[in-house]
């Protein structure tokens, strides 16, 4: 076992491992919260950093990051190299894989929701909106913008204006 997940939800590393990214995780560092010891797993690297949650049957696994900020909620996914923070949310049934990081800001926070899924080096950022069935993949960005229904964007799109809809 990498963590554990102590009574009040937080997790606690048990060993020293080092993250895709290069940063290493120490014994005895302090995580995020998760609601159970199902919602990540135990092979990988995948973490879950202080200010960070997955709730409900959220599940993260792979080598993907949960960064300060970041929501995994209801029966979402995310695995690979994924990482969700500042501000950014995954939930329903949504899944973010491969190198994709959905990432809000301060003022605007960035979802993946409904049964979208995001993957390859696909970017969400600063108040994107992917729900629906969308799919947005390759090295598509979606940079305040918002697709939805069964929309599906990929290769290398820059979606860079807020308001707008896919």
């Amino acid at each position: 076992m990498r963590f554990i997940r102590q009574s009040n939800g937080q997790i606690k590393a048990l060993t020293t491992f080092t993250l895709y990214d290069g940063r290493t995780i120490a014994a005895g560092t302090l995580g995020g919260i998760i609601a159970s010891p199902r919602n990540l797993s135990h092979s990988g690297t995948a973490w879950v950093f202080p200010n960070g949650k997955i709730e409900g049957n959220g599940y993260v696994s792979g080598n993907a990051l949960i960064a300060s900020g970041g929501e995994v909620l209801g029966q979402a996914k995310v695995y690979g190299n994924a990482t969700i923070g500042n501000n950014g949310t995954v939930t329903g049934d949504a899944r973010v894989l491969g190198n994709a990081p959905v990432i809000g800001n301060a003022a605007r926070k960035s979802t993946v929701f409904g049964e979208a899924c995001v993957y390859g080096d696909s970017q969400i950022t600063n108040g994107g909106q992917i729900s629906g069935k969308a799919q947005v993949q390759g090295e598509a960005i979606v940079d305040g913008g918002t697709v939805n229904v069964e929309a599906k964007v990929s290769g290398n799109i820059k979606k860079p204006f807020a308001g707008s809809s896919v």
